[in-house]
C-alpha cells in the first residue's frame, strides 16, 4: 500500500532575518537577464502588526488532510502514521503523538472538519492538503517548563496551511487568529487546543526602524518566560501543588494577509533560559538612547526642512538619494550642537533621519503622480 506524502515543517526565523526578508519583499522589482534579484530601495517599507502567541516547549507535530481524504500524523520531519477508511496504520512515532491522536479521532475529525470550513471561507474553495500544525506537549516530552506538568499530553494548534504555497496568489498559511475556530470544549477535554485559546500579544513593527520595537519584544518575552499564559490558564502544578509557570517565549506572525501566508515572515523570541546561544534572539536597546534618537528625529526632521529640501533638490524619482543626502547634511550643519548636547552622533541618528526623509519624498512623488 502506498503511504501518504510526508510534509516537513519549516524552521522559524530570528527577528533579524525577518527584517531583511520584509525589506526585500517590499523593494523587490524583478530579476535581471542573468537571474539576479533587483531591488528598488526608494520603495516604501511597511509597518506591520504582529500577533504574538505563546511558544510552547514540546515537539513539533501536524495533522494533515490529503486530497483523497486520508488523515496523516507527522513530526517535524517524518510521517508517523495515518488513518484510511477508519483504519489506523502506525509507521513510527514521536512521543506517541500518532498513537494518541488515533485514539482521539472524534476530536481529530471535528478539528479537520472545522479546518475544511475555515479554508473554504478564507480562500473560497476546498484547497488540499490541509495542514494543521502545532506543538505536542506534556510529561516526558520536554523538561523544565510549566507545560511539562500537563496531566494529559496535549496538542496545541498554532497554524493552518491550505494547499501548496503560491507566492503569486499569496496562498499558504492562514492568519494565526483564524485557528481559534477549530477547537471546542469537547476537543479541550480530549487535549486538543488552539494557541488562540490563550492570551496573546500584539506589537506594531516599523520595518524602516525595527529597533524601535525591540524593547517591546524583549519585555513581552521576559513576561511569558516568567509566567506562561498556557500554564497559568490550565493551572498546572507539580506533585506538591506548586504552580509551574516557566514559559519559553513567543512566536510572532503578521496579521496582514499579504504577509501571513509566508512562514518566512514569522519569527520567534526566546527567554534567557531557552536561548540556544549566549544572547537573546532579540537584544534590548538602551531605552534612554532610543528615546533620545526618536526625540531628535522629531525635533530635526520638520515639515519646513523637508519642504526646503524639495525646493533645493526638486521632485524627481531619480533624485531620492540626493534629497535624503541634502536633509542629512542640513541637519548635520544646523543641529550639530543639539546632537552633542544629547550625546548623539550622526552615525547613530543618520539612518532614522534618512528613513523619515525618504518616506516624505516618496509620498510627495505619489501625490505628484
Amino acid at each position: 500500500m502506498t503511504h501518504p506524502i510526508n510534509y516537513k515543517f519549516h524552521s522559524t526565523n530570528q527577528f533579524r532575518n525577518v527584517v531583511k526578508s520584509i525589506k526585500e519583499q517590499a523593494t523587490f522589482i524583478g530579476v535581471d537577464e542573468e537571474g539576479n534579484a533587483q531591488f528598488d530601495k526608494t520603495r516604501a517599507v511597511p509597518t506591520l502588526t504582529y500577533l504574538g502567541t505563546t511558544k510552547l516547549h514540546g515537539t513539533n507535530s501536524s495533522i494533515i488532510l490529503h486530497e483523497d481524504g486520508i488523515i496523516s500524523f507527522h513530526s517535524k520531519n517524518n510521517l508517523l502514521g495515518y488513518v484510511k477508511d477508519e483504519e489506523f496504520t502506525l509507521l513510527s512515532d514521536n512521543s506517541e503523538f500518532a498513537q494518541s491522536m488515533s485514539r482521539r479521532m472524534d476530536s481529530v475529525n471535528s478539528v479537520v472538519n472545522q479546518a475544511i470550513t475555515l479554508v473554504k471561507n478564507y480562500y473560497g474553495s476546498d484547497l488540499r492538503p490541509i495542514k494543521i500544525s502545532g506543538e505536542w506537549c506534556g510529561s516526558g516530552i520536554q523538561k523544565g517548563v510549566g507545560i511539562s506538568y500537563l496531566p494529559k499530553r496535549s496538542f496545541f494548534i498554532f497554524g493552518v496551511k491550505a494547499g501548496d504555497t503560491c507566492q503569486e496568489s499569496k496562498q499558504g498559511w492562514l492568519p494565526v487568529y483564524t485557528t481559534e475556530s477549530l477547537t471546542t470544549n469537547d476537543t479541550h477535554f480530549e487535549g486538543i487546543y488552539s494557541i488562540m485559546d490563550f492570551p496573546t500579544k500584539c506589537v506594531s513593527i516599523d520595518f524602516n526602524n525595527p529597533e524601535f520595537s525591540q524593547n517591546e519584544l524583549v519585555k513581552a518575552t521576559e513576561e511569558v518566560e516568567n509566567c506562561c499564559p498556557v500554564s497559568k490558564r490550565l493551572n498546572l502544578k507539580d506533585a506538591e501543588g506548586n504552580p509551574m509557570l516557566l514559559g519559553e517565549g513567543y512566536v510572532w506572525t503578521p496579521v496582514d494577509a499579504n504577509y501571513c501566508w509566508d512562514s518566512g515572515s514569522w519569527f520567534k523570541t526566546k527567554g534567557k533560559k531557552h536561548s540556544v546561544s549566549k544572547v537573546k534572539s532579540v537584544a534590548a536597546i538602551c531605552p534612554e538612547k532610543l528615546s533620545s534618537i526618536q526625540e531628535f528625529v522629531e525635533y530635526a526632521v520638520t515639515t519646513n526642512r523637508l519642504q526646503q529640501g524639495l525646493q533645493e533638490v526638486g521632485l524627481d524619482q531619480k533624485k531620492v538619494g540626493q534629497y535624503i543626502g541634502w536633509v542629512n547634511k542640513d541637519i548635520n550643519k544646523e543641529e550639530a550642537d543639539v546632537l552633542e548636547s544629547n550625546n548623539l552622533t550622526m552615525k547613530e541618528v543618520g539612518k532614522y533621519l534618512s528613513n523619515k526623509a525618504r518616506e516624505f519624498y516618496l509620498q510627495e512623488l505619489n501625490n505628484f503622480a
